[in-house]
């Protein structure tokens, strides 16, 4: 691990001209390693300074964790989180290499994930859910994002252009947002293959995508047949209903009173290995002085992760979760031209290669239609699309 740099399905961006990692107290130089003082505060005014109509030549890429989205929403940083934790990056990019679109050799299979431990066993997400249940019939919430680590151990021999090559080597398993970033300082590598976009602007305008509702493609089932199911279910619907509702209120917050967000397509269907998910897309059209910052202030994390309300749901979520989640449904966000974007970080996994640990993240929405052992299962199912990805030869 000697190189800082971030791996896109078709670029690499490298030869980083600054690069930091911010903690809840300090900011760390990730090029010389250097810590002074500062505060989630003066990052957060910093964020303001990014405009968000101005042509980005050369590539900024941020990685925010959940975590910093609850400082966001001025809710307290979970007692767990040391002063050791990364809360956001932020790495300013001096070059750009084109990937070739020749496949990849098939290389020597990657060593196999191990897991740690059945974590959580269902006994314990049954608890962690009944408890969230309790406050869905108070009428505390609407719906909750009940998530949790799993935890794997990897090869010492696994290395990061191995993980990376894995991820990236199949097309056709590739997620719209697909990314890895390599911090050698900090020995750890994200690697995401997130199909989901918290914002995109181009032309003063910014859509976000939220996703809600999952199906199991087992077999050589019919999608049509899949698909017809997923829309004739109260459950997913009302999942989706919730959060574009919450989505299209956050976009107007953006740009009241000079804007009011709109629905463009709701149910739209979106294929993943092994999952057929939905989704809706809102837009909103930006004042020209909109900043980077102002559009985070009032749509990270994003709702699909959190719930709706999305305050009240990430207090309950802070009762019902037991370890950060890190930049798992965190964002990465990308500055680079005139085109602005940024994923929220499902299928996701923080490889620490001090530790021989790959943490992968993962849960789904709970309403008062939702049954605990079928949750635990798509749960579970989520983890088993990712970790065959990396698996498979």
């Amino acid at each position: 691990m000697n190189d800082l740099f971030t791996r896109l399905p078709h670029e690499i961006f490298t030869h980083p001209l600054r690069a930091y990692a911010y903690y809840r107290n300090t900011r760390l130089d990730l090029l010389n390693g250097i810590s002074v003082a500062f505060s989630l505060k003066k990052l957060e005014e910093h964020l303001t300074t990014f405009a968000l109509n101005v042509d980005y030549k050369t590539p900024i890429v941020f990685h925010l964790s959940y975590e910093f989205g609850l400082y966001y929403n001025r809710l307290d940083l979970p007692s767990n989180i040391e002063e050791s934790t990364p809360l956001a990056l932020e790495i300013h990019y001096q070059e750009i290499k084109r990937v070739s679109k020749q496949k990849l050799a098939a290389s020597s299979p990657l060593p196999a994930l191990t897991p740690v431990a059945p974590i959580p066993s269902y006994q314990e997400y049954k608890q962690a859910f009944k408890l969230g249940y309790e406050h869905l019939l108070n009428g505390d919430c609407y719906q909750f994002n009940l998530t949790f680590n799993h935890l794997f151990t990897i090869d010492h021999q696994s290395s990061v252009a191995h993980l990376i090559d894995k991820l990236f080597s199949n097309s056709k398993a590739l997620a719209p947002f697909a990314h890895a970033t390599s911090i050698p300082k900090l020995n750890l590598l994200l690697l995401s293959n997130s199909p989901e976009s918290l914002f995109e602007i181009s032309k003063c305008k910014l859509q976000t995508r939220p996703i809600k509702g999952s199906i199991h493609l087992h077999g050589h089932i019919d999608l049509q047949k899949a698909w017809q199911e997923m829309l004739a279910s109260p459950k997913e619907s009302s999942e989706l209903n919730m959060i574009t509702d919450l989505l299209r209120n956050d976009l107007t917050k953006i740009a009241h009173p000079y804007a009011y967000a709109k629905v463009l397509k709701h149910k739209a269907r979106l294929l993943v290995p092994q999952i057929m998910h939905q989704y809706s897309i809102i837009e909103v059209e930006l004042p020209s002085a909109t900043t980077l910052g102002k559009v985070l202030e009032n749509i990270f994390p994003g709702g699909s992760v959190t719930g709706a309300p999305k305050k009240s749901s990430m207090r309950i979520l802070q009762k019902l979760e037991h370890s950060p989640r890190g930049f798992y449904t965190g964002s990465t966000i990308i500055l680079h031209r005139q085109k602005i974007k940024a994923s929220i970080n499902i299928r996701t996994a923080v490889i620490d290669f001090k530790k021989n640990l790959l943490t992968y993240g993962a849960g789904g929405g709970i309403t008062l239609l939702s049954k605990p052992q079928q949750e635990y299962q798509e749960m579970k199912l989520k983890v088993k699309s990712f970790i065959d990805l990396l698996n498979k030869i």
